[in-house]
């Protein structure tokens, strides 16, 4: 982590730091220590919104929502996929869209809502098979099968 924080004090761009936090923050995630992620995505989400990128913005506020949700903080989960989602739709990036999809369906499936995680992640599995995402469809369509009958 001490070169990531090297690499924030050394950079002169905003994007470039704001970049940097959100892969401090997965790290942090991957560690366990969910409260110092989320702390870390929302600075990479601040700066992107000073700094005007929409893009990125969408992006850290999807990795942001899904910290929520692995701390269990459903509402704040789903503001901020909510957020990410019109976003995303917002730029057109459909690939984005397709995730805060899967993202969604993650989200109902972890609040026990299986219908509701199934519509999501269908409306994902339909937006990634249209655009060519094969990986992400496949894996999207896995998660289905394996909710059929429940």
């Amino acid at each position: 982590m001490e070169f990531y924080q090297q690499s924030i004090d050394l950079s002169d761009k905003e994007e470039d730091k704001a970049t940097t936090y959100n892969n401090m923050a997965t790290i942090y995630l991957d560690r366990g220590n969910t409260a110092k992620g989320i702390e870390t995505f929302q600075k990479a989400v601040g700066i992107s919104h000073r700094a005007g990128n929409y893009q990125k913005l969408a992006l850290f506020q999807l990795n942001i929502g899904n910290a929520y949700r692995r701390a269990k903080e459903f509402a704040k989960a789903e503001e901020n996929l909510t957020v990410s989602l019109e976003g995303a739709k917002k730029i057109g990036d459909r690939y984005l869209e397709a995730a805060g999809y899967m993202n969604f369906g993650w989200l109902k499936l972890d609040q026990g809502d299986i219908p509701g995680a199934q519509e999501w992640l269908a409306k994902g599995l339909r937006l990634f098979s249209e655009i060519g995402a094969k990986r992400d469809a496949q894996s999207v369509d896995t998660t289905l099968q394996a909710l059929k009958g429940k």
